[in-house]
């Protein structure tokens, strides 16, 4: 935080509420209409009650004209000289913030009053200018909102950027840094309107009530009425924008998920209408990627050891692979994160398949059945689309080898969708790093496959020979236009020749079109009904505001054909939220929705409920009607270094929710991974990961569970990139050590490493970290450190002992040269 800051944000506070609190206005400023107007009053509360911003100016837009002569105007309340606010020789003769219906003659009716102002002028000063005008022209003005705002840092600075820039696309912001401030600049220019209006003023006639007759405006009045109501329509703008860029920064700098303890539902829950869920959660290791594709595989029989493996995806990358260098991109990489004995490893790592066997064909045997395939290296770079684990066949269950599916997505821009499929076999076993891998596209498929997409869902079936069911995404058109698509296919499997042995092959069969066309959308079956229920997304591919929640089927019910084919398509008889790019999950008895975002700005309070980040649903007496549960609390589980101390799903967009085994009756547990947005200035805004645990119950009894689930936090360990790299593994493995270090206050820490530094103890093989749960960072130093050599180290030093930290950049890089 810069020194400055607190006395800003104190100061600023003072003059605009009075005191250091957000409450009433003082209503005295040195703007022309002399207070903040009314329009901006909530966004300027929102951001003043973030303890790392304060607003330093604020306006909502107006629509003004200005006369550069400086010619003063009766009304003081409208109009101020700026002359003494430092902005140089002028008069606002005309400025409202408002919607005004009579506009074009208010605004008539002030230049008028300009022009008998200036014939009066010249006739007291005796002069006589005929029909020649030399007045300057007024100024006619609409201009969009601008916020300048004081961030306590730089980082924060940026982050308050990117949400202006990336999510609200206000293009023109920007960051002005200083020694003593970060300042954010919030403008637009995209409504922004300036125009000059000529006042003509001729002198033939003297008399005051003959005035008006001797001033005309240049363009005419019918123009000037014209004009206004471009202006009105930009006033709305201005709202919509405001609207939308409240809502951002509540929800990406605000994301605290406390306020989810207040129940909003206002009917019954199914028939237990005392029922309360509790939520906990737990960091995971951040994957940075969004449109990636996730399965989670379980690797023993009681559920303790499983992997969470991530195919592709666009952005930066785990932070702990070798080879990532911050830069986003789209991956073709396969990343795993495993948790063992219940505790999830710290960091993710990369598994490869063996590229020497690329395009050979072979038999591939899997828990599902075995499938004749031509061998692949990667799925190549790409994002959008979709993987599930298919069903286990008990003709099969002589194998360990679980098989996951992997349709879709775009190799490039948004005219490159694919229609790839790819079928991956993971070995499972419970040995530390044995991990076999094959992937392969399948070479025996019948039927019509689905047009390339990407932006589509693919849900896994449990029925006979059925796969999985893929529905909508975005493709291209014959014109070469991405367009939203409505087809539904299934994806099934057949012995050849009934003949097990012989293998199966692949069925393509396009079952169904949804009513209406979406993509970025979610979905989930109910197996009991054989139904696939679908909601939100986009309705068309090149319109990223044009959410599917003004459409009548907002959501449907698509009846699966596991009894003969049916097109039997309904609406339920409650939409849930229409989000893009959020993700649900059916969890026994309960519907989980994570994330998304509205494509449009809430105002109406129960249409702002509808975007929490985490939500359930529980079924009502009817069972096509489901209502919201009350979620009495939300709790963060153990800190560690991928938590900041606050639940942050902000940017969970584009991300991936999975199932995990349960193996407590009591929990229900998920993850949610990856996810983000994409930015055009200060880089991506990435997605947290967690394990979501659901827990029913009153309070004793979630507090008895608490506990158990906190010692499921992170376990170190050293297999941080893929084992098949030994020489990689033996670098990069041990980006965390345990070294010996001083601990020291962090206001004291500079000082303590110059003088480290100054006297040769300072090891700078390592970074500097900040130790957990504290205010302290630990300095590495090196084996001949005394702390006697110094008095003034002796007393900044807190105890040296043994800690965990990363290889300096300096240190890597050498490493790396000598490889």
């Amino acid at each position: 935080m810069l020194p400055s800051f607190p006395s800003l944000r104190e100061r600023n506070l003072q003059t605009l509420y009075g005191d250091t609190k957000v409450s009433t206005y003082t209503d005295v400023d040195k703007s022309p209409i002399g207070c903040v107007d009314r329009k901006v009053r909530p966004l300027v509360d929102l951001i003043n009650s973030h303890p790392e911003y304060v607003t330093l100016s604020s306006c909502s837009g107006r629509i003004a004209l200005f006369d550069p002569s400086g010619t003063a105007h009766d009304d003081v309340d409208l109009v101020k000289g700026t002359e003494i606010s430092g902005k140089g020789r002028g008069t606002w003769i005309y400025v409202t913030h408002d919607i005004e219906p009579d506009l074009g003659h208010q605004i008539i009716h002030a230049l008028n009053k300009v022009g008998q102002e200036r014939l009066i002028a010249s006739s007291a000063e005796k002069k006589n200018k005929g029909d020649n005008n030399d007045e300057p022209p007024i100024t006619f003005k609409h201009e969009p909102p601008l916020l300048h705002i004081g961030a306590a840092s730089l980082e924060a600075g940026k982050k308050l950027l990117h949400i202006a820039k990336s999510i609200c696309a206000i293009r023109e912001s920007g960051l002005v840094v200083t020694d003593q401030r970060v300042t954010v600049e919030l403008r637009t220019t995209g409504t922004l309107l300036c125009l000059p209006i000529m006042v003509q003023t001729s002198s033939s006639n003297s008399k005051e009530e003959e005035l008006s007759k001797s001033v005309s405006l240049i363009p005419s009045e019918d123009y000037i009425k014209s004009l206004a109501d471009m202006a009105n329509e930009r006033m709305v703008q201005n709202e919509v924008l405001l609207d939308k860029l409240y809502h951002t920064v509540q929800n990406e700098l605000f994301e605290n998920i406390s306020n989810m303890k207040v129940s909003t539902n206002n009917g019954s829950i199914g028939d237990d209408t005392n029922q309360k869920y509790n939520i906990s959660l737990q960091s995971l290791p951040p994957l940075n990627l969004w449109k990636s594709a996730a399965v989670v595989i379980p690797r023993n029989i009681d559920s303790t050891n499983v992997d969470l493996i991530a195919f592709g995806g666009q952005g930066i990358g785990p932070e702990m692979i070798s080879n990532n260098n911050g830069t986003s991109k789209r991956w073709d990489k396969i990343f795993r994160l495993r948790r063992i004995n219940g505790l999830w490893c710290e960091c993710w790592d990369t598994l490869t398949t063996d590229p020497s066997h690329e395009s050979e064909e072979i038999q591939l045997e899997t828990s599902t059945g075995r499938f004749r395939v031509k061998q692949e290296a990667s799925i190549g770079p790409r994002e959008g689309h979709c993987a599930c684990v298919m069903p286990s066949s008990n003709s099969q269950s002589n194998t360990n080898s679980a098989a996951v599916l992997i349709f879709g997505g775009r190799t490039s821009g948004p005219l490159s969708p694919t229609n790839d499929l790819f079928l991956c076999a993971f070995t499972q076993s419970d040995e530390e790093n044995d991990q076999s891998i094959c992937l392969g596209r399948p070479l025996d498929i019948v039927g019509e496959p689905p047009q390339p997409r990407f932006g589509h869902t693919m849900l896994v079936l449990n029925n006979r020979n059925h796969l999985a069911v893929i529905a909508g995404g975005t493709g291209v058109n014959d014109d070469g236009k991405s367009v939203s698509l409505s087809s539904v296919y299934t994806l099934s499997h057949m012995n050849l020749l009934n003949n097990e042995s012989a293998g199966s092959h692949f069925i393509w069969d396009r079952i169904s079109d949804m009513p209406s066309p979406r993509s970025y959308h979610t979905a989930f079956i109910e197996e009991t009904s054989n139904y696939m229920f679908v909601f939100g997304g986009l309705k068309e591919a090149d319109d990223p505001f044009g959410s599917s929640d003004d459409d009548s089927s907002n959501m449907m019910m698509i009846q699966l054909p596991f009894s003969g084919k049916s097109n039997n398509i309904m609406n339920i008889y409650e939409p849930l939220p229409s989000l893009i790019g959020s993700s649900t999950l059916k969890l026994d008895d309960l519907l989980l929705v994570v994330g998304g975002t509205n494509a449009t700005t809430l105002s109406d309070a129960a249409e702002k409920d509808k975007q929490r980040p985490i939500s359930i649903f529980t079924k009502e007496q009817d069972e096509n009607k489901l209502a919201r549960a009350n979620i009495s609390s939300v709790e963060l589980l153990k800190q560690d270094e991928h938590s900041s101390g606050n639940i942050d799903l902000g940017s969970c967009v584009h991300h991936c929710l999975l199932a995990l085994p349960k193996d407590d009756d009591s929990i229900t547990s998920a993850v949610v991974v990856g996810g983000g947005v994409p930015s055009f200035s200060f880089g991506q805004s990435y997605a947290k990961s967690y394990v979501i645990n659901v827990l029913r119950g009153d309070a004793s009894k979630v507090t008895e569970i608490i506990p158990k689930l906190a010692q499921l936090s992170m376990e170190p360990t050293e297999t941080m990139v893929s084992s098949n790299n030994k020489q990689e593994k033996e670098i990069t493995g041990k980006t965390l050590t345990k070294t010996d270090v001083v601990l020291v206050e962090a206001r004291r820490a500079k000082e303590v490493k110059n003088e480290l530094d100054r006297l040769g103890f300072l090891d700078k093989r390592y970074k500097m970290v900040k130790v957990e749960d504290s205010n302290r960072l630990a300095i590495p130093i090196t084996e001949q450190f005394n702390v006697e050599a110094s008095l003034s180290l002796k007393d900044m030093v807190v105890r040296v002992g043994l800690e965990m930290v990363p290889f300096s950049s300096s240190y890597m890089s050498k490493i790396k040269q000598k490889r």
